[in-house]
């Protein structure tokens, strides 16, 4: 198994009315990884008139291989409308897979939107990010709305998909982060706010409702799960065992690979055996 590219490239987009312009980048980053970067900018949404954007994080898969977790913020000029700036970071999949939370990334690496020409090329040089403490979720429950965000996270967890109008300094999507397993996380893709929702996140803020995906009443009103009712009472009575048992539980996409690849080493075995 080939070791994983532990280098994080970066690039920096500026968007100003018209077409995105990569304005600082690694130097390592290829053609594809600009044409990318430029493309998940197109997508995050055209500004409306007279709409801020202080500061906002998403996560987004370029392909099987790498995944771009990227800051907003605007870069006030004066005119009703001020440039938005975009700071990409590339990760390997293996990468990502082992950090998961896309927020506490962008806390530790936090974006020089001011740079320009070449920018450096990181290694993650800090300690794994903390178990998640029964303390701190039962805070953001109490002072979120609890009960959308456990029916929230019950909710990804059985597939769907959420769109949520919330103003952009809102941090309901990182909160509702923080409940979701380990391994949910890193196969699923959040905006804390975006213009639109072309880049198809599993969950994210946005200026208006999409058709197809759970708004805010949708998930307050979603049938009570397994995982919901688990967490809910782990958090409550302060059960700290249960509560990492639940976080680093197996999500279903993994379960279906690990049963499909015990399926195909059965046939591989019959077959063997087969022929001896």
């Amino acid at each position: 198994m080939p070791f994983p590219d532990m280098a994080i490239r970066q690039i920096l987009v500026i968007r100003h009315g018209g077409e995105p312009k990569i304005v600082a980048k690694s130097q390592n980053v290829d053609f594809e990884l600009e044409e990318a970067a430029v493309r998940m900018a197109v997508k995050y949404g055209a500004r409306p008139d007279g709409a801020v954007c202080p500061s906002a994080v998403f996560a987004k898969e370029i392909d099987r291989a790498r995944v771009a977790v990227a800051q907003v913020a605007d870069r006030p000029d004066g005119s009703v409308n001020p440039p938005l700036a975009i700071r990409f970071l590339i990760f390997s999949r293996d990468i990502y897979a082992y950090l998961g939370d896309p927020f506490e990334i962008a806390d530790r690496l936090p974006a020089n939107f001011d740079a320009r020409g070449t920018l450096d090329e990181l290694n993650w040089t800090f300690d794994p990010f903390p178990p998640r403490r029964v303390e701190d979720l039962r805070e953001i429950l109490k002072a979120g709305d609890s009960q959308f965000l456990l029916g929230a996270a019950q909710a990804l967890l059985d597939g769907a998909r959420l769109a949520i109008v919330r103003p952009p300094d809102d941090s309901t999507i990182r909160d509702l982060w923080r409940l979701l397993p380990d391994r949910v996380r890193c196969e699923l893709w959040p905006a804390s706010f975006a213009f639109c929702n072309e880049l198809n996140f599993h969950a994210a803020a946005l200026p208006s409702p999409v058709p197809g995906f759970l708004t805010d009443e949708q998930c307050k009103d979603y049938p009570e799960g397994r995982y919901e009712l688990a967490m809910q009472v782990s958090i409550e009575s302060g059960d700290q065992a249960e509560v990492t048992r639940l976080l680093n539980r197996q999500s279903s996409t993994s379960v279906l690979k690990l049963a499909a690849a015990m399926v195909l080493f059965a046939f591989l075995v019959a077959a063997i055996l087969k022929f001896l």
